[in-house]
C-alpha cells in the first residue's frame, strides 16, 4: 500500500543478531527467558595405580624358613642372580653353597627360572627352596685364589710375575696358562694368535705393577658363567701337559695360576 504522498514504503529491518565469538550468529534470549543451564560436569573418574611390575619371589630352606623375599621378580633371574642376592641377606659359611629347586628340578648353570619350567603370573608368588651343603672344590678353589693374590703382596711374589713378562718367547706352558686367562677374563688380543696373546697377558702383568692382573684373579665371579667357564678351560684341564705339577716345572707363579685354572674348571663343572 503506498502513502499519500506516492513515494515507496520502507519495510522496517530487524537488527542483526550478535556475532558468537567463533563468527557464527549468535541467539539473544528472549526478555524474560531463563538462561539455559550449562550440562553438569562429569565425575572425574580416580586414578588407576599401575598394575605391579613381576611377582613376588620366596626362597625357602628345607625345614620351610624364609631366607628371601624378593618383589618385582621376573622368569628371567637366573643362578648367578639369585645367589647374587641371597649372599647379601644370607651370606654362607665358608666352603658352602646354595643348591636352588625349583620344583624337583635344580636350577643350575646359566638356566633362568623360565629354564626350569617356572610359570608365575603377574602380582603372583613363586617359591623356589635353597639346599645348603659343602662343596670340597669351592674349598680349593678360595684357597688357589689366596695363594695368587698372597704373591701380590711380597717382593719375591712381584718380582716372579715381572720376570714372566719380561720372556720374548715365554715356555710352552706358561704361554697357554696366560692365554686361556686372557681368554676367561674376556682381554681381547690385537690378533688370535700365540703372539697376540702373549702381547696382551703381559699387558696385564705390566699395567699398575701387576695390580690389573691381580684385580681379574680376586673379581672373578665363578658363578656367573659355568658354562662358558668349563668349556674355555676344558682342553687345558684335561691335557696332561698343563697338569699343576708339569706347570711347576717351567714356572713357580705359573703353578699358582694353573691350579686355581684346575680348581676353577671343578667348581664349575660341579655346578652345572
Amino acid at each position: 500500500i503506498g502513502s499519500s504522498s506516492g513515494r515507496g514504503f520502507s519495510p522496517v529491518r530487524k537488527p542483526a543478531s550478535p556475532k558468537s565469538p567463533t563468527g557464527a550468529s549468535a541467539e539473544v534470549a528472549a526478555p524474560g527467558a531463563e538462561a539455559e543451564a550449562p550440562p553438569p560436569a562429569l565425575p572425574q573418574e580416580e586414578a588407576v595405580p599401575p598394575p605391579p611390575q613381576g611377582f613376588e619371589l620366596v626362597v625357602r630352606m628345607m625345614s620351610g624358613e624364609v631366607i628371601m623375599s624378593m618383589t618385582g621378580a621376573d622368569l628371567y633371574l637366573t643362578r648367578a642372580d639369585l645367589i647374587g642376592h641371597l649372599l647379601q641377606v644370607a651370606p654362607l659359611p665358608a666352603t658352602h653353597i646354595y643348591t636352588l629347586f625349583v620344583g624337583e628340578v635344580v636350577l643350575s648353570g646359566e638356566n633362568a627360572l623360565a629354564d626350569c619350567g617356572a610359570t608365575c603370573e603377574t602380582g603372583g608368588t613363586l617359591e623356589i627352596t635353597a639346599v645348603l651343603s659343602e662343596n670340597e672344590f669351592l674349598a680349593l678353589l678360595l684357597q688357589t685364589r689366596e695363594q695368587i693374590l698372597c704373591q701380590s703382596q711380597s717382593l719375591d711374589g712381584k718380582r716372579d710375575f715381572k720376570e714372566i713378562a719380561s720372556f720374548a718367547r715365554p715356555p710352552q706352558a706358561v704361554l697357554e696358562t696366560l692365554k686361556k686367562l686372557c681368554v676367561l677374563w674376556k682381554v681381547e688380543p690385537a690378533n688370535k694368535t700365540a703372539e697376540g696373546y702373549w702381547s696382551s697377558a703381559k699387558q696385564l702383568l705390566g699395567a699398575e705393577s701387576g695390580k690389573t692382573f691381580f684385580a681379574c684373579v680376586r673379581e672373578f665371579d665363578a658363578d656367573a658363567e659355568p658354562q662358558r667357564t668349563v668349556a674355555v678351560l676344558e682342553d687345558y684341564c684335561t691335557d696332561p701337559a698343563y697338569a699343576v705339577d708339569n706347570v711347576a716345572c717351567v714356572s713357580k707363579v705359573c703353578q699358582c695360576l694353573a691350579a686355581w685354572i684346575h680348581a676353577l674348571h671343578k667348581y664349575s663343572r660341579s655346578i652345572l
